[in-house]
Parts: C-alpha cells; structure tokens; sequence
C-alpha cells in the first residue's frame, strides 16, 4: 500500500478555469464577429481582417488579464494568511479557538467532538490558521502550511498565475481561430465560393469546436458529455444569433438613412486632425513607384500592405512639423515595453530564468540588428560597416572593468545610444518624405520589442523589481522619438551620416547581445543548460527571421 499515500492528481485541474474560459470567450467573440460582419452582408475580406485583430488582441487581453488576476487573488491570500497569524500571535487565541468551533458545531459536529478536533488543530499555529481560513473566510491558504516539500522547484521560470494566464491566451487563440480558418478554407478550396457558403461553414466549425470545448470541460470536471456539449452550443448559438441580427439591422438601418433624404450640402466638415493622428497615406491616393524608387529597402513591401488599407490620407500639400515626427515615432515606444512582459512574467530570479532570458534575448537581438545591417547595407555598405565599427570602438570604451554590480551598465548604455542613431536615421527618412518616414518606422516597431527584451533581462538578471523594468525598457527608447525630431529640424546637414547611424545603431545591438546576453545564457557549468540555452536563442531568431519574412510577404 506504498502507493496510496501519494498525490494521483494530474494538476490539470488547475487550467480548467484558464482553459474553459479562454476558449469559450475565443470561439464566441470570434463568431460573434464573423456573424455580425456576415448579418452586415460585408466583404469576406473584411471578416477575415477583424476576426484575426481581434484574436490577436483579446488574447493578449485575456491571458494578462488573467495573470493579472491570479496574482491579485494570490496576494489577497497571502495577505489574509499573515494577518490571521498575527492576530493569533497577539493573543486572540481563545477567540480564534472559540469560532472554529462554532463552526464545526454547526457543521453537524457534536459539542465533544469540535472540541477535540480544534484542540488538535490549535497546537501548530499554521495548521490552525489554514483551517480557519477554509472553513470561516472560504480562502484556501498556500501549501506551505502543509510542512512538505514543494512541488515546485524554487527556480521555477513560470508561476502558476503565468501559466494560467498563457493557458488563457493559448485556449483563446486556438479555438478562437476556427470559424476564421473555416472561411479562409471555404475561400481555398471551393470553386465558387460565396458569402452565404462561406458562413454557413463557418457555423457548421463553430458548432463542432463549441461541442470538442465541452466535452474537454466534461473531461476534466467528471461531468456529463453530452449536457456539458450542448450547453457550450446553446450559449454560442445564443451569441451568434444576437450578432447576427445586430448586424442585419444595422445594415438595414444603415442602407435606409444612406438612400433617402440624404443631401450632399447638409454634410458637416470633416473634422481636421493634427498630421501625427492621421492614418498613413493609402494606396489610393499615393503612387507606389515612387516609393519603390525612393526607398530601395525590402521592407517596402510590408509598407505597401499597411498603406493599402482604405483610409483617407492627409492632403498631398500637408508638411511635417518636427513636433508631428516626435508624435508619429513615440508610438514606437510601446513596442520596447511590450517586448519586456515576457520578463514580468517570471516567477523569479534564479540562475535558470535569467539564463533562458539572456538567452531569448540575445537570439532576437543578434537576428533583428543582422537584419537591419543587411538592410542598410543595401543603401551603402561602406558606410553601414563604418557606423557598425564605430558601434564596437564605443561598446568596448564603455565597458567596465570586471565588476559584478557594473556589468548591466554597457547593455544600458548602448541600448540609449542604439535608440538615438535609430531615431536619427528615422528623422532623416522623415526629412526625405513623409511616406519614407512612416516606412522606417514600422521598421522601428519591430526592432523596438526585441530591444526592450533585452533590457528587461539585463536588469530583470540584477535584482531590479518587473514593473522597473518595463518603466526601463520603456525609458531606453525615449532617445528615439528626441533624435529623430533633431534630425529631421537638421536633416540638410545629416542627410549623408543616415546610413552611417543605423551601422552604428545594428553594431551595438550585435554587441550587447555577444558581449552581455549570450555570455550569460551560456555560462551555466551544466552542459543540458547551455544546450537549452542555445536551443532557446537559436528558435528566437528564427522566430523573428520568420516573423520578418512573413510581414515582408
């Protein structure tokens, strides 16, 4: 009978919540979306478009959001915890004793038989506690109380609150896809295929998710299958029927006061908006070949899909201020702290977090600053390796002797000095044109998530508290936004350093990550953590090469 003391659980009763909740929300949100835009009788291309940014989005949306709750609910719990030791520290014993016990009484145990029970409970302070909090607050206390060694290994990468919250956005994104991957599939593969077909596939998947998601559920939970089926298809049928007639009557509506009564002269002003809150120009009213002559770079094919999306452009006769190009490029400084959660969502600092960290970091680094050389080396490769050396003349001179507290200093350094030569390059596109300026910086945006990833870590690996180290990342790249609006105020005298000023932005980022991050994600004794290390940098940067190639396209 050794075995029956053991735990037989399997723990996945921990992400039944994160998993139900995430996939439910995906699939209805989604479906919601695809009917209404269907009830509207739109183009297929446009459910295609708002259905994948709202995947997008939500998840990211939910599986924070729930991080973010599992953490709160956590340190409620804590809190609790403490304060009911201290209370019975502070002589509240008796008190404490005497409402366990009514409870226990009034749970059906005799007046005896609480009392022995509390009585054996009340000689450790921590079990007493923990039962005092089941049984009168409803809270179940952390295990530590238990007095047994912790399942979870102190140098743990990931919370339990993280991995619910990615259990979330995962649960999200795959069952959230379905009705769109059933569309897209309909457009592939039929010969004729029409809106009316392309929706009805759509539901057809919908419905068969919605009955998988439930018998999950009735999996985990020991539930009946089939009432917990069709309960998920009753709640998503209900949703979809109610979008879909929002959007039917919203057409209608739409179509009615469109057709009748309607008088050109009535028609207010357009509201005129500050050039840095304008949409990008579209395809409709600049010439593409124009851009392709000015700008040599690849990535102007990423940019003709941004500016093909139909919204009206600022007049042709519009000119930049140097406070629009401060505006247009500090949207960029979202995306450095977007590229530091990752960082947040470690559960601690130990040797094997930070290690995976650098080790992620330097990966995306070394892919994102060799891209960038590449491509500016398209423009004058003379130049580029001129600004790439001076990157390591700098890198070099700034780097401190061999002191432990100093050694994040030169990732920091060159990370500002990184995002004062991109954002002189930015100004100069900027100067150039306005079309070319916006095509650097979606260029930028990319570059921005991989650079605050790799100053979260740096600091993330000394100690410094997440909520820091995102303020950080996010202060690292204010240089940006302030050297591109100098450039562009002085672009006369610049213009023939700008290839010079991304070699020396794409030097130091290569750098940081041979110098500072790879060093450190590779400095384990064990040789099965410097292959995990390795393994993780090497998919980083094919992650972002493919990310690359795949905008590109």
């Amino acid at each position: 009978m050794g075995g029956s003391d053991e735990d037989t659980g399997t723990g996945a009763g921990d992400y039944v919540k994160s998993l139900v909740f995430g996939g439910l929300d995906g699939i209805i949100t989604t479906f919601a979306i695809v009917a209404t835009v269907a009830g509207a009788r739109a183009h297929p291309g446009l459910v295609l478009l708002m259905g994948a940014a709202n995947l997008v989005a939500d998840a990211l949306s939910m599986g924070i959001g729930d991080y973010l709750s599992e953490r709160a609910e956590d340190e409620y719990v804590a809190s609790e915890q403490r304060r009911e030791l201290a209370e019975l520290r502070n002589g509240k014993r008796p008190e404490k004793v005497r409402k366990l016990k009514r409870v226990y009484e009034k749970a059906g145990l005799s007046t005896a038989d609480a009392k022995k029970c509390v009585d054996a409970l009340s000689t450790v302070d921590d079990v007493l506690v923990a039962h005092t909090m089941m049984a009168r607050l409803q809270l179940v206390p952390p295990d530590d109380w238990l007095g047994e060694e912790q399942d979870e290994d102190e140098d743990e990468l990931l919370s339990l609150a993280a991995k619910k919250g990615a259990t979330t956005a995962a649960s999200f994104v795959l069952f959230g896809a379905m009705p769109l991957l059933a569309y897209y599939a309909t457009v592939a593969t039929s010969v004729a295929p029409t809106p009316e077909r392309m929706f009805i596939a759509s539901c057809l998947v919908t419905t068969s998710t919605l009955v998988a998601l439930g018998s999950a559920k009735a999996r985990l939970t020991a539930q009946p299958v089939a009432e917990s089926a069709l309960g998920m298809v009753i709640n998503g049928g209900a949703a979809a029927v109610a979008a879909y007639a929002v959007g039917h009557a919203l057409e209608a509506f739409q179509h009615a006061t469109s057709m009748e009564g309607f008088d050109a002269t009535d028609a207010p002003a357009p509201l005129q908006l500050p050039v840095w809150l304008r949409r990008p120009v579209s395809l409709h009213a600049c010439d593409c070949r124009r851009i392709a002559r000015t700008t040599p770079s690849p990535r102007r094919h990423l940019t003709q899909a941004w500016l093909a999306r139909p919204f009206s452009s600022p007049p042709a006769d519009a000119a930049l201020a140097s406070t629009d190009v401060l505006m247009e490029c500090s949207a960029a400084l979202a995306f450095a702290a977007l590229g530091a959660i990752p960082c947040v969502l470690m559960g601690s600092t130990g040797p094997s977090a930070v290690r995976l960290a650098h080790a992620a970091a330097g990966g995306a680094v070394v892919a994102t600053a060799s891209a960038l050389a590449l491509d500016a080396a398209r423009d004058g490769a003379l130049a580029t390796a001129l600004g790439a050396a001076l990157a390591m003349i700098f890198a070099l001179l700034t780097r401190p002797a061999d002191d432990a507290k100093a050694r994040g200093l030169p990732a920091v350094v060159a990370v500002l000095s990184h995002a004062a030569s991109e954002g002189l390059a930015l100004g100069l596109a900027y100067a150039k044109s306005p079309e070319d300026g916006r095509i650097a910086r979606l260029s930028v945006l990319a570059h921005n998530v991989p650079e605050g990833l790799a100053t979260a870590a740096v600091l993330r690996s000394r100690g410094v508290s997440a909520p820091s180290c995102v303020l950080a990342a996010l202060l690292a790249v204010v240089p940006q936004p302030l050297s591109a609006m100098a450039a562009f105020s002085f672009a006369s005298r610049m213009a023939a350093l700008q290839t010079v000023f991304v070699g020396f932005a794409a030097g130091l980022m290569l750098m940081i990550a041979l110098t500072e991050l790879l060093p450190d994600a590779l400095s384990s004794p064990s040789k099965k953590n410097r292959d995990v290390s390795a393994a993780v940098a090497c998919l980083a940067a094919v992650a972002c090469v493919c990310g690359s190639s795949a905008l590109m396209e």
